[in-house]
């Protein structure tokens, strides 16, 4: 008798093209509708990551537009060198084209500046809300193929990316355009997707490409390497190639001038609000974050998403937006434990978390109710729930390790 887990789960089956034709435009829809109802922000009087990105776009090595290498006038950018946190490593001598750490990450900005000068006579805005709505339609996409290898399920898979446009990090990007986080979330799905599918060259060029886009790009470097470890297929030579990598990637870091680098792991330490991470992962997730912690367990692909949400969780102690942070590095962990894993004639298992979560949410937006109600009713739920999924597994496996023992006899 076969497990009703698919350990194992690397898919041998083949995307033919009308199924990838399918989920693109699937993700074409969603983001669409999406940044309909979004209206983007305004970069000058909004504070503050967008503004470093936007000088260095075209001021990195060179200062050809001085007036995006200042604060622009009434920016509340100004007023944070002044507090107590952000004095410790922000400087006015840096300007807005050399601050450390929005310096080291050099690849979104080059690339909004190429959309934008290529294609929107230099409108640099425009350049990088394009790179943006690009990298949300193709992050959905790679979303709902990975699932389908996962778990050879259309209505799990389209779930699985109507799921992504329900979290708040998606809506957020599309409002604050001018950052670095939505070409990241793309790297992260791709590196995902390229695990299942074995292709080690094109996950290499994503880990390079990957670092010099934003530093937390590295824990899907240790995922990956969990994964490999965990399918007893890791080689010395990837160790030494990732390696490499990084070297490069640090040695950047090294030689890269900062006229005033203040910035180090003490400065920049912001402390461990748990109760916080926690609340936030529960308004984020729902219920779902309870079947996150009991079926993450059931595949290695899952498991070694640890590193990718526990680093971002870590992340929180340096930085302030703990939910942008959390909610992008973590929803991979959670749709992926809750979706992608194949269950034998038993998807309904795999559909029930997923409407009950959109039914939570709905009740949240049109019902006043206390938050702990809403968290204990969601517990219980989910107690009855994979009580009947998980009697199942075992009820399987009894069976499973009789047959066994009879043919032994």
């Amino acid at each position: 008798m076969k497990d009703i887990f698919d350990f194992k789960l690397i898919s041998k089956k083949n995307l033919t093209l009308k199924f990838i034709l399918l989920f693109l435009l699937s993700a074409v829809a969603l983001s669409c509708s999406v940044s309909f109802i979004v209206t983007p922000f305004n970069p000058e009087e909004c504070c503050c990551d967008h503004l470093f990105y936007r000088s260095m776009a075209f001021n990195l090595f060179k200062v050809e537009r001085p007036e995006y290498n200042v604060i622009p006038k009434e920016n509340p950018l100004k007023d944070l060198y002044k507090t107590e946190y952000f004095s410790r490593y922000f400087d006015f001598r840096n300007a807005l084209n050399r601050q450390p750490p929005y310096v080291y990450r050099i690849l979104s900005p080059f690339i909004a500046r190429a959309i934008g000068w290529l294609f929107f006579g230099d409108d640099i805005s425009t350049g990088f809300y394009t790179l943006t709505f690009i990298s949300i339609i193709f992050t959905i996409f790679f979303i709902g193929i990975t699932l389908y290898l996962l778990n050879d399920s259309i209505l799990l898979s389209f779930l699985g990316q109507i799921f992504c446009l329900l979290l708040w990090i998606f809506r957020f990007l599309l409002y604050d355009y001018m950052l670095t986080d939505p070409l990241n979330v793309l790297f992260i799905s791709l590196t995902l997707f390229f695990m299942l599918k074995d292709k080690k060259p094109l996950i290499y060029l994503i880990f390079l490409l990957g670092l010099f886009n934003k530093e937390v790009f590295g824990f899907i470097i240790i995922s990956y390497l969990l994964f490999r470890f965990l399918q007893k297929e890791l080689k010395i030579s990837e160790i030494f190639i990732i390696s490499f990598i990084i070297i490069v990637y640090l040695l950047f870091r090294t030689f890269m001038p900062v006229p005033v680098n203040k910035f180090t792991f003490k400065n920049i330490f912001w402390g461990m609000n748990f109760y916080r991470i926690v609340s936030i992962y529960l308004n984020s997730f729902g219920i779902l974050f309870f079947f996150t912690l009991t079926r993450m367990w059931f595949s290695s692909f899952t498991i070694s998403l640890l590193p990718l949400g526990l680093g971002g969780i870590f992340t929180t102690i340096f930085a302030s937006d703990h939910q942008r942070i959390i909610e992008y590095t973590n929803f991979n962990l959670v749709i992926f434990s809750v979706l992608g894993i194949k269950l034998k004639n038993k998807n309904l298992y795999n559909l029930i978390p997923i409407l009950i979560f959109l039914i939570f949410k709905i009740i949240k937006k049109y019902l006043v109710m206390k938050n702990f109600v809403i968290f204990y009713a969601q517990f219980i739920i989910f107690i009855i729930i994979e009580s009947f999924l998980l009697h199942y597994y075992f009820k399987v496996k009894n069976k499973k390790f009789i047959s066994l023992k009879k043919e032994l006899t």
